[in-house]
C-alpha cells in the first residue's frame, strides 16, 4: 500500500520536473546532441548513417526507435527524452520487484528501498535526459535478477532470453559484458551453492555432483554465447569502443575504485547507519585490535597511496570542462595541493572495506570477489572521472546492503547482528528525503543557473551532476593557476597533451594569441563542407534504392498467400515422395520458388493476375488484365534494373567519395589544427620561458611555424582537388541514366499496352451494344 501511494507522486513530480526540463532545455545539451541526432537518423530510416563521435553501440537508439514507432510520437527531443523517463518509472519498478533481499535472499524488496533507487541521485538525474545510463542499468539488473533467481529461469528455455538480454544490454553500453559475466558467476553459485540457517552459504556435495555437468552447460550456452559474439566483435572492430577512440583510450586508474568507494559511502550513509556499530566495530576489530591488524591497515594504505602516485590518470576533459562537478572536485579537493591526494589514504582504505568487505558479511566469499573483480574490470580502465560509470556498481551495492540489513534484521542467535525493523524503515526514509534533497539540488541548479564560455557567446553552458558544495562557481576559478598548470603539463609530456593543453587554454577562452589560418584556408574549408553535405543529403535519399520494397505497399494479405503457398508446395512434395529417405529431403530441401519482389509495380501485376484468374478465360477483363500484369511485371523489372544501377553507380561512387577523397581532406585539416595548436603552444612557451632557454624555444617556434606552413599548404592542395573534381558530376549523370532508361522503357511498355486495352474496349462495348439491341 505503501508503494501505491508514494509512487504515484514520484510520478507527479517527475512529470512536473521532465516539462520544465523541456521548457528551459528544448534543444540536445551537452553528449545529447550526438545521441537524439543519431535516433532521429534512425527515425527517419537512415540506419546506416553514424557518426563517428559516438563510442557506444546503437541499442538505445533501436530502442528509442520503437519506441516512438509504437507510440506514434515525432521523434522530437522531448520523446526521446520521455523514454528514459517511462525506463525509471514503470520498468525500474518491475525490474526491482523481480530483486530479492533478506534472510536466505527469500525476499522481494520493499517497496521503499525499490523508490529509493529509483531516486539515486545520478540515475535520477540522467531520467530527464536522452543519455544511455537508465537503460543500461535497467538491462543489467534484468539480467543480474534472472540470475538470482535461477531456481525459477533454469529451464533451457530461458536460454534464448538470456542470450538476447545479454546482447541487448552490450549494446546499450560495451561495459556491460562484465556484468554479463558478473551475472554468469551469480547464477553457478545460485545453482551450486545453497544456503544454511546461519546465512553463510555451504556447498551440497550431492547436489553439485549430480547437477554440475547441466548447470554448467546451461550456464555456458546462456552467457558464453554472449561473450562470445562480444569477443568477436572487439576483434572485428579492433577495440572495444565505436567512434571516438583517441579521447577514450582505456589504461590503468585503480584511483577510481577509491573514487567509488567514497561515493558509494555518500551516497548509501543511511543505509549504513542502522549497521553503523557493526561497521565500526568490525573495522576496529579487524584493525585495531592487534598489531598484525594494524599493520594490514598501514600496508593497505601504503598501496593506496603507491597506486595515487603510478597510476592516477588526469584525462583533458577533466581540466577542460567546467560543466561538470568532477573539474571543482579535482581543483578543490582531490588535487587542491600536489600532496594533498595522499592524505586521503586511510580513508579510502575504511571506504573500501565498508563497501567490498562489510556490506557481504552475510554473502559467500566468492559473491563479494565477483562484485569486486566486476566494478574494477568497469571503472579501472576508464581514465575520465565521471560519476555516471558509478551508477550500475552502485545500485548492485546498495541493493547488497539492503539484503545484509534486511538479513541482520531477520537473524536470530548473534544479537551483535540484530537491526531493528523500525530503525531499518527509518533509516530507508531518510534515506528517500536525502535523494529527493539532492535531486533537488543538482536539478535545480541545472535548470536554474546558466554561464557563457567566451569563445561561445551565446551559447547557455549548465552545470551536471554531481553536487557542487562551491558557491559562484565560475567566478571562482582561478584561470591564473589553471593556465599555469597547462603550462607546466605542455612543457614536459608529449605533442599531443601540448596541443590537448593548448586546445584547454582556449576553451576556457583566456589563450594569449591564436594564429590566424589563411583566408583561402578558410574559404575552402566551407566549401568543401559543404560539398560534404550535398553527398551525405543525397545519400540519406538515394540509399532508399538499396532496399527493394521502398516503394511496396504493407500487403499483409499477400504475405499470407505467400506463406501459403510455400506451405502448399511443401505439402505437394511431401505428398509425391515414395519413401521415407524422399520425405525427409522433402522437409531438409528449402524453398524452391523464387521470392516475388517486392516492388509497387510487381504488387499491381500479382492483384491483377490473381484477379483474371477469378474469371472464365474468354473474358475481355480478364484478358485485359492478364496483358496488364505482364506489362506491370516488366515494369517492375525495369525498376530492379534502375535500382541496381544508382546502388551501384551513383550511390557507391558517392559513398567512395565520403570515406577516400573527404576522409584524406579532413585528415589534411586535422594535421593543420594539430600544426597550429603545437605552434601556439610553443609561442606561449617561447614568451614565458626564462632567457637562457630563448634560443632553444625559438629554434622550436620555427620549426613549428615550418610544420604549419607545410600542412597547410598540403591541405589546401587536397581540398582543391576535392572541390575542382568533376566526379559529383558524372556520378549525377550516371544517376539521370538510369531514372531516364527506366521511366523511357515504362513509357514504351504501356504504350504498347494502351492500344491493346482500347481495343478490348471497343470490341467488349460494341458486344455489349449488339446484346442491348436484340
Amino acid at each position: 500500500m505503501l508503494f501505491l501511494g508514494l509512487q504515484p507522486l514520484v510520478v507527479l513530480l517527475s512529470a512536473a520536473v521532465f516539462r520544465t526540463v523541456n521548457r528551459v532545455v528544448p534543444e540536445p545539451y551537452l553528449d545529447e546532441i550526438f545521441h537524439i541526432t543519431q535516433s532521429q537518423k534512425y527515425c527517419n530510416g537512415m540506419y546506416r548513417e553514424w557518426d563517428p563521435k559516438i563510442t557506444t553501440p546503437p541499442g538505445l537508439y533501436i530502442l528509442a526507435l520503437a519506441y516512438d514507432r509504437i507510440l506514434h510520437l515525432s521523434c522530437s527531443v522531448a520523446a526521446l527524452r520521455s523514454f528514459n523517463i517511462v525506463g525509471v518509472l514503470v520498468f525500474m519498478p518491475l525490474v526491482l520487484s523481480m530483486m530479492k533481499s533478506g534472510y536466505e535472499r527469500r525476499q522481494r524488496l520493499s517497496s521503499l528501498a525499490c523508490i529509493s533507487i529509483e531516486l539515486v541521485p545520478p540515475f535520477f538525474f540522467f531520467a530527464f535526459l536522452f543519455y544511455t545510463d537508465v537503460w543500461s542499468t535497467i538491462s543489467v539488473l534484468v539480467i543480474i535478477a534472472m540470475a538470482e533467481n535461477s531456481g525459477t529461469s533454469s529451464s533451457w528455455l530461458y536460454v534464448p532470453l538470456k542470450i538476447t538480454l545479454g546482447i541487448l544490454s552490450i549494446s546499450l553500453r560495451q561495459t556491460n559484458i562484465v556484468w554479463v559475466a558478473y551475472a554468469c558467476g551469480i547464477e553457478l553459485l545460485s545453482n551450486i551453492v545453497g544456503g544454511d540457517q546461519k546465512g553463510k552459504q555451504k556447498a551440497d556435495e550431492t547436489f553439485i555432483a549430480a547437477n554440475l555437468p547441466m548447470v554448467l552447460l546451461r550456464v555456458l550456452v546462456a552467457y558464453g554465447t554472449t561473450i562470445a559474439l562480444f569477443v568477436a566483435f572487439v576483434i572485428y572492430n579492433g577495440s572495444i569502443l565505436l567512434g571516438d577512440k583517441e579521447h577514450h583510450e582505456a589504461g590503468i586508474h585503480i584511483p577510481q575504485l577509491f573514487y567509488f568507494s567514497v561515493f558509494s559511502c555518500i551516497l548509501g550513509v543511511f543505509s549504513l547507519i542502522p549497521s553503523i556499530k557493526l561497521v565500526t566495530g568490525s573495522f576496529s576489530d579487524t584493525l585495531f585490535r592487534t598489531s598484525k591488524g594494524f599493520f594490514y591497515f598501514f600496508i593497505s594504505s601504503l598501496l593506496v597511496v603507491v597506486a595515487i602516485k603510478y597510476t592516477t590518470k588526469v584525462h583533458p576533459f577533466l581540466l577542460a570542462d567546467n560543466r561538470h562537478y568532477t573539474f571543482y572536485i579535482w581543483r578543490r579537493i582531490l588535487n587542491f595541493r600536489p600532496w594533498i591526494r595522499y592524505l586521503y589514504a586511510p580513508g579510502y582504505v575504511l571506504s573500501m572495506w565498508i563497501v567490498f568487505v562489510h556490506s557481504y558479511q552475510l554473502a559467500s566469499v566468492l559473491k563479494a570477489l565477483l562484485f569486486a573483480g566486476a566494478t574494477a574490470a568497469v571503472l579501472v580502465p576508464s581514465p575520465l572521472i565521471e560519476c555516471r560509470y558509478f551508477i550500475i556498481p552502485f545500485v548492485i551495492w546498495k541493493l547488497q546492503l539492503l539484503s545484509e540489513n534486511k538479513a541482520a534484521s531477520e537473524t536470530d542467535g548473534q544479537r551483535s547482528l540484530m537491526i531493528s525493523a523500525s530503525s531499518l524503515r527509518k533509516a530507508q526514509w531518510a534515506e528517500v528525503l536525502y535523494y529527493i534533497l539532492i535531486n533537488a539540488l543538482t536539478i535545480g541548479l541545472f535548470l536554474g543557473y546558466s554561464f557563457e564560455w567566451p569563445n561561445e557567446p551565446g551559447q547557455k553552458q549548465r552545470f551536471m551532476w554531481m553536487m557542487n558544495p562551491f558557491n559562484n562557481l565560475t567566478n571562482n576559478i582561478n584561470m591564473d593557476s589553471v593556465n599555469q598548470s597547462l603550462r607546466g603539463l605542455t612543457s614536459t609530456i608529449s605533442p599531443f597533451a601540448r596541443r590537448t593543453g593548448r586546445l584547454i587554454q582556449e576553451r576556457l577562452g583566456n589563450a594569449d594569441e591564436i594564429t590566424e589560418l589563411p583566408q583561402e584556408y578558410i574559404d575552402l574549408e566551407k566549401r568543401v563542407d559543404a560539398l560534404k553535405t550535398v553527398h551525405t543529403k543525397l545519400l540519406s535519399v538515394t540509399s532508399q534504392y538499396g532496399h527493394e520494397g521502398y516503394d511496396y505497399p504493407p500487403n499483409l494479405k499477400e504475405s499470407f498467400a505467400d506463406i501459403s503457398r510455400q506451405v502448399s508446395e511443401r505439402v505437394q512434395t511431401l505428398a509425391q515422395a515414395q519413401s521415407a529417405a524422399e520425405a525427409q529431403a522433402a522437409l531438409l530441401k528449402g524453398n524452391t520458388s523464387k521470392n516475388a519482389p517486392k516492388t509497387f509495380a510487381h504488387a499491381i501485376s500479382r492483384a491483377a493476375l490473381a484477379a483474371a484468374h477469378q474469371l472464365p478465360i474468354t473474358d475481355p477483363v480478364g484478358v485485359a488484365l492478364e496483358k496488364y500484369a505482364v506489362a506491370q511485371e516488366r515494369v517492375g523489372e525495369a525498376q530492379l534494373a534502375q535500382d541496381s544501377l544508382i546502388v551501384s553507380r551513383f550511390n557507391s561512387a558517392l559513398q567512395t567519395s565520403l570515406n577516400t577523397s573527404f576522409k584524406f581532406a579532413d585528415r589534411a585539416r586535422k594535421n593543420v589544427t594539430n600544426a597550429r595548436l603545437s605552434l601556439d603552444a610553443a609561442k606561449t612557451s617561447a614568451r614565458n620561458a626564462k632567457p637562457e632557454r630563448q634560443d632553444a624555444l625559438r629554434v622550436e617556434v620555427e620549426q613549428a611555424e615550418d610544420e604549419f606552413v607545410a600542412a597547410t599548404e598540403e591541405a589546401v592542395s587536397v581540398m582543391k582537388n576535392v572541390l575542382e573534381t568533376p566526379e559529383l558530376l558524372r556520378n549525377l549523370a550516371d544517376l539521370i541514366a538510369a531514372q531516364l532508361a527506366f521511366h523511357k522503357a515504362a513509357y514504351e511498355m504501356l504504350s504498347e499496352l494502351a492500344p491493346e486495352i482500347d481495343q478490348l474496349q471497343a470490341d467488349h462495348e460494341s458486344k455489349y451494344s449488339e446484346a442491348e439491341t436484340s
